[in-house]
């Protein structure tokens, strides 16, 4: 069913909005309209898991810049942020099952390794795409206690309505 895709991603920030402010993390949103055809309940777990994955490995007291824009065929919704590194073999088992990124595993943050594994299928089963560019912007890179930061860019596309 179509869906706003602005109003979808902020029901789903909400749940991890304290989380951001602990970390002083700032989030800007662009203003949209436009409608994605999703199945509601899958797309708020894909979301889920990336606003977890946000929370966790986004460097504090920096902001994340969400831009909603059609390209083609499909809507597409831009998370820019300086989070944790993401190593070239991270980048090779980033939808791997029970896989946690080198430096995700140093912070102590890592999860079971399940989450991105599980936003491919369920990304599968609404015709979504996702995309990672890691590293957009080398000149912003800083180490934090021994964390290296980039600035990365998680992209997810669906299919307007």
């Amino acid at each position: 069913a179509p869906h706003i895709f602005h109003n979808l991603i902020l029901l789903v920030m909400q749940v991890f909005w304290l989380e951001f402010k602990e970390k002083d993390i700032t989030i800007t949103i662009s203003p949209s309209t436009k409608k994605v055809l999703i199945d509601f309940r899958t797309v708020s777990a894909v979301l889920s898991h990336i606003f977890d994955n946000m929370s966790k490995y986004c460097q504090t007291n920096t902001s994340v810049n969400i831009q909603i824009e059609k390209i083609e065929n499909y809507i597409g919704a831009h998370f820019i942020m300086q989070s944790i590194r993401i190593t070239d073999e991270d980048y090779q088992h980033f939808f791997t099952e029970n896989y946690s990124g080198h430096y995700a595993k140093m912070t102590g943050l890592a999860g079971s390794g399940i989450g991105m594994s599980m936003v491919e299928e369920l990304l599968k089963l609404n015709n979504g795409v996702i995309k990672i560019d890691r590293n957009i912007f080398p000149t912003q890179g800083r180490i934090v206690g021994g964390i290296p930061y980039e600035t990365n860019r998680i992209t997810l596309m669906f299919q307007s309505e």
